[in-house]
């Protein structure tokens, strides 16, 4: 049964790859760029969108920054709100930085 899910997985990775692999534009939340997903794709992207980038901590943008885009574009309005870190110990050691 363990090699039947292996298989499931490998396939849908497969899948979510070539689907990745063919479109001109991709949708993602920054944590999930990290996933592994984009790392496999044949081509690297060529552009990342970070939309609400003042809200976005620093290591957060870092995630798909890391798979080699060629273009980086950060788009926010610093005067709204700030990044938003939950824990106060990562506050304290400066984890509340937006890229902006």
């Amino acid at each position: 049964q363990g090699g039947e899910a292996r298989q499931e997985r490998g396939e849908r990775e497969r899948l979510q790859t070539e689907v990745l692999d063919g479109a001109d534009v991709i949708c993602s939340t920054l944590s999930f760029a990290g996933s592994g997903v984009f790392a496999r794709m044949a081509r690297p992207l060529d552009a990342l969108v970070v939309d609400e980038a003042a809200q976005a901590v620093e290591p957060s943008c870092l995630i798909p920054m890391s798979l080699g885009m060629k273009q980086v574009f950060l788009v926010g309005d610093p005067s709204q709100l700030p990044a938003t870190v939950i824990s106060d110990a990562a506050r304290e050691h400066g984890y509340d930085t937006s890229l902006f």
